[in-house]
């Protein structure tokens, strides 16, 4: 364990058990800002300066980096307060329409802790029975909640209003889960259970206590499976247990626990919970809970590597496919495996594909897209040092952690494994590169028109006019030329005549015949950046639109609005598009989360308005978003671009944009992202950034020393 992180650990106790840290050695800057990343990373910002706040070494930090930190810890606090009196305020209307439902986690597990408000969670979840759901839908719409997903017949709905984020439950967990979805059996009859409790003053309905206990156990257990789960996950489970130790079945959570093979799990979550969360842990809670294999070392590495939700990296969100196939092998066993999950059941595919949900017929399609995702793996695991290999590096021995805890047997992942194995060398893997861009196109032109007659428009002639006079499209380009000039007729079919200038460095030079396109030739491998910079420097519109040449643009991404967006506020400079890649079809909500977990707090300067701000219900205010957006061309030539890197600008750009311009996400915006996985040449070239990250890493440093210097 590194030492930041026994100092995290030290200072979390604190705050658990309200108490404050009393450190007398001088940390320095930098060992501060590493303190408070790891309490970003678990969502307990408030927690960790309240329990430090009053100790002699942080007394002898700068008083102006004092105090930005306690603003930004009042700013969250006060945050959560409003949204708990926001949330009081709309059960209480559900109540006055004699709708009752089971208050789960969140607002129950923050009155478990000496401060409540500084236990952050931006969303509330509730349990319903699965027939009144109508009536919920009813109650929250005409309150001015609106569904976040489309699919209202999933077993959660999450609702959002410019104050509330409401995740909607007809069932506990997911039922067509091959990993977890069983787990709802524990709970079929909760309704006859609920207990009420008082928080502020309100009477709320909950779990009974036994019933939320395994709940939380059963939570956790889910995210584990997943990415990993946070500190605070298990602290709720502790804290939870201590105060409500005389009311819990603990013979039937056990037993529970045996039923699903997670002792070993749960025992090292307690042992967590005994030697770094609770002060006065009880004995017999302990001894409750003491196994031989509760050795809780691994889990511990494990949750402070992961962050809250082990959200700290892509690459960990993307193990998630290794870890839960490998916990569904566990489950299901490797004959069944093999089959169902390359071609699941229709009900299973209509809550990751849309337009499966809206024509069955097109399962089929479904299921090849799967084949084409399993193949994927198999080609980008072949090249090392890229984010899938990592990815699967992480995934791998996030199983081996799985087995040391007893939740996945020896036997049924050797199996898993030797499947994976073959699976790279398949006979069908040069067949795939075409196959995936036959995919992609059906899904591209089936969604714009699934959308179109949902009442989607293209621009009118005004819109049109609007983009042509005042954006620029600027297009990277590299060993993609088909990409490159379906983009330009995608870009020039809704907006007609716009200026698009492509930076292309391929190897064989690009050439495109139309008359607004001016195409850029840069020497072989000039770089990402060095283009991006070279295309920015043509501009002449007072507004610019980046895109990659592997995306399109489709009916529901609205240039035109976002433009008219940037003209009548003049406090953003940026607005990111929300996308869905080919195949995977992943919400652009589910995406724009990504970015909800990447508060920028370790750049050098703060943001100028709040990360997670919502000026309106349709945009939020971000630190960074994905690189399809809309900008002002003078704030964009203020940051700029870095030459130097070649592959990987993405974060860097915003971790520098930050504080110097405002950006926010459209939230309603959809574009099309079509990377295909199977272009070797390019994928090739576009692993190779050992380099960017070494050069960005000497940079970052240097920036971080320059700007503590200046502040001395």
């Amino acid at each position: 364990m590194k030492q930041i992180e026994e100092k995290f650990l030290d200072a979390f106790r604190c705050a658990v058990n309200g108490t404050s840290t009393d450190w007398e050695e001088e940390m320095t800057v930098l060992q501060w800002k590493q303190l408070f990343q790891c309490a970003d990373r678990h969502f307990i910002f408030p927690m960790i300066l309240e329990a430090v706040g009053t100790s002699p070494s942080f007394q002898k930090t700068d008083e102006a980096y004092r105090k930005r930190l306690q603003d930004k810890a009042v700013t969250l606090t006060l945050a959560q307060a409003q949204f708990s009196a926001r949330f009081l305020d709309l059960y209480q209307y559900l109540n006055r329409r004699n709708l009752y439902p089971a208050v789960m986690k969140g607002m129950i597990c923050r009155n478990l802790y000496p401060h409540p408000e500084q236990r952050m969670s931006s969303d509330e979840d509730l349990l319903i029975p699965e027939e009144q759901y109508e009536e919920y839908h009813k109650a929250l719409t005409e309150y001015g909640l609106t569904p976040v997903n489309a699919d209202t017949e999933q077993s959660e709905v999450s609702y959002q209003s410019d104050h509330l984020y409401i995740e909607l439950h007809k069932k506990p967990f997911p039922p067509e889960s091959k990993a977890y979805g069983d787990l709802n059996r524990f709970f079929a009859d909760t309704e006859s259970r609920k207990i009420s409790e008082e928080i502020y003053g309100v009477q709320v309905y909950t779990l009974g206590h036994t019933d939320h206990l395994l709940y939380l156990i059963c939570h956790v257990y889910k995210h584990f499976l997943n990415c990993g789960t946070g500190i605070r996950q298990i602290s709720d489970i502790v804290l939870f247990s201590i105060r409500n130790m005389e009311k819990i079945d603990w013979e039937l959570v056990k037993d529970r626990c045996g039923q699903i093979g997670i002792l070993d799990f749960t025992a090292a979550l307690y042992r967590i919970g005994e030697k770094y969360i609770c002060s006065d842990f009880p004995k017999e809670l302990a001894d409750m809970w003491k196994t031989e294999e509760s050795d809780e070392k691994p889990l511990l590495n494990d949750v402070l590597e992961g962050g809250l939700y082990g959200t700290s990296s892509e690459d960990r969100l993307h193990s998630s496919n290794v870890t839960l196939n490998a916990a569904e092998a566990a489950k299901t066993g490797n004959r069944y495996t093999a089959i169902r999950t390359l071609f699941p059941s229709y009900e299973y595919m209509k809550h990751r594909y849309e337009y499966v949900r809206k024509l069955p017929v097109l399962l089929p399609i479904g299921w090849m897209h799967r084949l084409i995702s399993y193949g994927k793996e198999s080609i980008f695991r072949r090249r090392k040092g890229n984010n899938a290999a990592e990815a699967m590096r992480i995934g791998s021995e996030r199983v081996e952690l799985m087995r040391r805890y007893g939740i996945i047997s020896e036997k049924k992942e050797s199996i898993l494994k030797r499947i994976y194995e073959r699976s790279k060398t398949s006979v069908f893997a040069p067949v795939l590169s075409p196959l995936y861009m036959i995919t992609a196109m059906a899904e591209y032109r089936i969604l714009n028109l699934i959308w179109k007659i949902r009442g989607e428009r293209m621009p009118d002639s005004d819109e049109q006019e609007a983009v042509r006079k005042n954006v620029t499209f600027i297009v990277k380009s590299f060993e993609r030329k088909n990409l490159a000039k379906g983009l330009c007729r995608n870009i020039t079919h809704y907006y007609p005549g716009v200026r698009i200038i492509i930076a292309d460095d391929s190897k064989e030079p690009l050439q495109i015949n139309m008359d607004n396109v001016t195409v850029l030739h840069l020497p072989f491998r000039s770089g990402l950046s060095a283009g991006l910079k070279k295309a920015l420097e043509q501009v002449r519109t007072p507004y610019v639109m980046r895109m990659d040449d592997d995306e399109l643009l489709t009916v529901r991404s609205k240039v035109h609005r976002e433009l008219q967006y940037l003209e009548e506020h003049q406090e953003i400079d940026l607005i990111g598009f929300g996308h869905t890649t080919a195949v995977r079809l992943h919400s652009p909500q589910e995406n724009f989360r990504e970015y909800y977990r990447q508060p920028m707090n370790d750049a050098l300067r703060p943001l100028k308005i709040p990360h997670m701000t919502k000026p309106d219900r349709n945009h939020i205010i971000l630190a960074k978003t994905a690189n399809i957006y809309i900008a002002r061309t003078e704030k964009l030539r203020e940051v700029g671009f870095d030459e130097h890197i070649r592959v990987i600008d993405h974060h860097e750009f915003f971790w520098r944009a930050a504080g110097v311009i405002t950006c926010a996400a459209a939230l309603d915006t959809v574009v099309f992202h079509r990377h295909n996985p199977y272009l070797r040449k390019y994928i090739r070239y576009r692993s190779d950034y050992t380099e960017d990250l070494e050069y960005i890493r000497r940079k970052r440093l240097k920036l971080i020393r320059e700007r503590t210097e200046g502040n001395a």
